[in-house]
């Protein structure tokens, strides 16, 4: 609660709310109702690099909405390779787009699942503003490093390709 600036009996009485709510339609079956992937379930396969860099992205797309304004197609890449990113970047991205801005409460309020109340506490512990550095420096830095990684993780799988001898014209 104190990540998220809310009073903790707020965050109970959300936290009960999507308890109570029916989630959305997913791909897990219907007996598995108890057996819903976290969050940290969601991002084990997803290189460390990437999922760091998009949570603080995402952290600061939450604190800071004039940046989403500014979201390259790069960014919108990587987040697509975080689904839980994804989903939370998917409220982000209805609330502008509903009320032409949002803030952290109506963030909370509007994830609708655990997942998405994991993933916006990931981020959020992600995003710290840093003394002489604006957010708009800061989200200019978090997009570089998501640019290196991605390039990085395209070299090392374009490596691994051709050395099985799946790159070559041979």
């Amino acid at each position: 609660s104190e990540i998220l600036g809310i009073p903790s009996n707020e965050v109970y009485r959300m936290l009960s709310t999507v308890r109570r709510k029916p989630t959305r339609t997913t791909a897990l079956s219907a007996d598995s109702d108890n057996d819903t992937p976290g969050y940290a379930d969601s991002i084990r396969d997803i290189p460390a690099a990437l999922t760091t860099a998009v949570e603080e992205a995402l952290g600061l797309l939450v604190e800071s909405c004039g940046l989403l304004t500014r979201v390259p197609d790069d960014f919108v890449d990587a987040v697509g390779k975080v689904p839980a990113g994804q989903s939370l970047f998917d409220v982000l991205l209805n609330e502008h787009e509903d009320a032409g801005t949002y803030d952290r409460a109506r963030i909370v309020e509007q994830c609708d699942d655990p997942v998405q109340l994991e993933t916006l506490h990931a981020c959020l512990r992600r995003y710290g503003p840093v003394a002489g550095v604006t957010d708009d420096e800061l989200f200019d830095r978090v997009l570089d490093r998501i640019r290196e990684v991605t390039a990085a993780r395209a070299i090392s799988e374009a490596s691994s390709a051709v050395r099985k001898g799946e790159g070559t014209d041979a």
